[in-house]
């Protein structure tokens, strides 16, 4: 453990993480709201001729829930047995396909680096483990790594983990971790990921002709509103993961923010689907990131080259730091909610439904709108926002 953490704290160290990421960060450029949907645009920033960046070949939208616990409950942040991976190869010769990075359908928001393939089972090749193979990550040289958890107003943010390992040689280990973001681990400035002291499992008691069933608790106890967990191995040939369950327990009045969906976009619209939003279930947020895919004339066969950085986590409705929002939704006209009621000033009526979409007050703007507690949509004038009392 203890040669781990000297090497991925050295990594934060080095330099920043955005050298990894050779296309650049998509930039949101429109947000329209309506009452079951909310249709974004983006935009993908000028590439200098100079720089060693790609344009993407398409991109990835993840969307990211707020879920209210109103009862015990043991959530699922991800899950997967990786049996959409179709390969000739087993544990002990698990093989690479010319992948730098692989996204994990079965599991949204979720990256591989370096990734290694056995037949139904997904790794990564553990010599680039080591403290120098990519000093510009902050998550280390290779590893399957969660997009963020905010696990802030979770009263016990505790992660389980279960997973089955293998190793295809018997010098690798396997290690799990959870990260935080942060700005004050080092330098003043250096905001980057860093993982929590003593919540690291690392063991090369695992064996490379069958499966080793593991399950840890990992709390985040330091800076939770950006959590991430990190598998990752070490040594010389292929870690493999299998049957991958990560769960946290929730009691009434727990809030947790968690990604559930990814889709691939050819384009740079998307409309996200908000028809089955509930008071204590609905879609939050969002990110989107570009992905380069390339051709590998040897194989024959396209692979992911590289990514971008997710865009600035960007909250529906809300529109702090978020650049360049579309010109057309009215400055002038306000919508806000405080005390149990919706208040809306710059326009003489507005319309405000309910997660439903159905019609609940269409009148006069004079007055706040008292409403029991729960989700709405409001609209007025040319602008439409989420509400919640």
């Amino acid at each position: 453990m203890k040669k781990f953490l000297l090497s991925v704290f050295a990594l934060g160290v080095c330099a920043s993480a955005s050298a990894i990421f050779l296309v650049p960060q998509p930039t949101l450029v429109s947000e329209t709201i309506n009452a079951d949907n909310v249709a974004i645009s983006w935009q993908e920033s000028a590439i200098d001729p100079a720089a060693d960046l790609h344009p993407a070949s398409y991109y990835d939208v993840i969307l990211f829930k707020k879920h209210k616990a109103t009862e015990n409950e043991t959530l699922v942040l991800a899950q997967s047995d990786f049996s959409e991976i179709i390969s000739k190869h087993s544990i002990k010769d698990a093989n690479a396909d010319g992948s730098m990075w692989h996204a994990i359908e079965s599991m949204p928001g979720w990256y591989v680096k370096f990734p290694m393939y056995a037949n139904g089972a997904l790794g990564v090749d553990a010599f680039f483990y080591y403290n120098g193979s990519d000093n510009n990550d902050p998550l280390g040289g290779t590893y399957i790594a969660s997009p963020d958890y905010d696990l802030s107003k979770v009263k016990d943010p505790a992660i389980e983990v279960a997973v089955d390992i293998a190793r295809s040689n018997n010098s690798d280990g396997a290690g799990i971790a959870v990260y935080t973001w942060s700005d004050d681990f080092h330098t003043e400035g250096m905001e980057d990921y860093k993982p929590i002291m003593n919540q690291v499992w690392e063991s090369n008691e695992i064996d490379n002709e069958k499966w080793t069933p593991a399950s840890h608790v990992l709390v985040p106890d330091q800076y939770a509103a950006r959590t991430r967990v990190v598998f990752y191995g070490y040594g010389y040939g292929a870690v493999l993961y299998d049957n991958v369950k990560v769960t946290i327990d929730l009691v009434p009045g727990d809030e947790i923010v968690y990604a559930f969906k990814a889709d691939k976009v050819e384009g740079t619209n998307y409309t996200i689907d908000t028809s089955k939003d509930t008071d204590n279930d609905f879609v939050y947020s969002y990110q989107i990131k570009g992905i380069w895919e390339d051709y590998d004339e040897y194989r024959e066969r396209h692979y992911i080259r590289s990514l971008s950085e997710y865009s600035t986590m960007k909250v529906i409705g809300k529109d702090s730091g978020v650049e360049n929002v579309a010109a057309e939704i009215a400055s002038d006209v306000t919508i806000s909610a405080a005390g149990g009621a919706v208040t809306v000033t710059g326009a003489d009526a507005m319309s405000i439904y309910n997660v439903s979409g159905q019609l609940i007050y269409s009148g006069s703007t004079l007055h706040p709108v008292s409403l029991p507690t729960g989700l709405y949509i409001v609209k007025a004038a040319d602008q439409a926002k989420k509400i919640i009392l």
